[in-house]
């Protein structure tokens, strides 16, 4: 992330880092390269005086101010250390957002970081940065404010696969060609679809090695978005369930090693979801209501578009080991980035829909 910022930005960039970074023989030699800031929490009034002092000489400098990286894609609880720093330092807030770097050997993606092997030799890493905001004004909703205009970047890259294919497992279900055709249209349909694929690409759900089995409804846009982009986004294998029973979907996911399920709904379908899980799959239930129990996890639809997303909770090792929600009770999905705070209701500090 550093070197990323340091190269978007025109001015030199002083980092505020974790003291236990500067313990790595690579991140601690770039720290004191750069003359990063070392914080710690048992000396947090240090980093905080020696920082607002670097902001009172006009030095530029950043804070990480989740405090760790994501390991659901999705933004961190935000930290409010930061306010204090620009209070001390008499500055304003500048918000940055960075999208393009999950999917790849630096993130947690695919459940590990570092060790995967790059999907490519050359990611678009997109660096967006919002007009300066007073210290005591959250950042949150900056932040996704900047996800919103990255992500209509993103989408023009999902339009150059327009002549490829997902990895399709089994049949084609009714309607796929036209289907197809209506995903890569240039309407403002066809963009709204390509934006929500490229914003369930951004978020621990699916990879190059899920195996997805997605419930079909024919002349449905979340058929598209969730049977079509989503898949050819992050290069998942795809099986299109049109208008099976769930004893079929549970022979088609025995006899085709699926271990991702997308349904449209899990309301009396209790035995369907228990034999899911039993087989470890996990279960994904997209629909109005958007909420999980743990054994499935939900996502909201609002017209046929994702707004959130809800996981297993993430169990990785950090080097802070501050803890991160896949999914939370009574919550309907963590929002998507690429959503503006507040369009489909308040959130929680974890930024959880309410």
């Amino acid at each position: 992330d550093a070197f990323v910022l340091s190269a978007a930005c025109p001015r030199p960039i002083r980092f505020v880092l974790f003291a236990d970074c500067f313990e790595s023989k690579w991140v601690g030699g770039f720290a004191r390269l750069f003359d990063a800031v070392a914080i710690s929490p048992s000396k947090a009034r240090d980093g905080i005086r020696i920082t607002a002092n670097a902001l009172k000489e006009g030095t530029v400098v950043c804070v990480f101010a989740e405090g760790q990286l994501s390991r659901t894609g999705a933004l961190c609880e935000i930290k409010r250390g930061y306010q204090m720093m620009a209070k001390k330092g008499n500055t304003e807030v500048l918000p940055a957002y960075m999208d393009g770097l999950w999917g790849s050997m630096w993130s947690f993606s695919e459940g590990n970081f570092l060790r995967k092997l790059p999907q490519t030799l050359r990611y678009g890493v997109t660096v967006a940065f919002g007009p300066p905001i007073p210290w005591n004004v959250d950042i949150g909703d900056a932040l996704r404010s900047l996800s919103v205009k990255t992500t209509e970047d993103r989408e023009g890259r999902l339009m150059g696969k327009a002549n490829r294919e997902p990895e399709i497992s089994g049949d084609l279900p009714r309607g796929w060609t036209e289907m197809r055709d209506r995903c890569f249209e240039k309407s403002e349909a066809g963009r709204g679809m390509r934006m929500n694929a490229m914003q369930l690409s951004q978020v621990h759900m699916a990879h190059r090695r899920t195996r997805l089995l997605v419930e079909w409804l024919p002349e449905d846009d979340l058929s598209g978005i969730l049977g079509v982009l989503w898949p050819l986004s992050v290069g998942a294998t795809v099986s299109l369930a049109d208008g099976l029973s769930d004893a079929a979907i549970l022979a088609k996911v025995s006899r085709e090693g699926i271990d991702s399920v997308a349904l449209r709904g899990v309301a009396g379908r209790e035995d369907l979801v228990r034999r899911l899980r039993r087989k470890k799959v996990i279960v994904w239930t997209f629909d109005e209501v958007g909420l999980s129990d743990g054994s499935f996890f939900g996502c909201l639809v609002e017209n046929s578009r994702v707004a959130s997303f809800a996981r297993p909770n993430p169990d990785y090792e950090t080097t802070t080991m501050l803890p991160q929600s896949g999914w939370r009770e009574g919550r309907r999905g963590k929002l998507l980035p690429g959503w503006e705070a507040g369009k489909f209701g308040p959130l929680d500090e974890e930024g959880f829909i309410l």
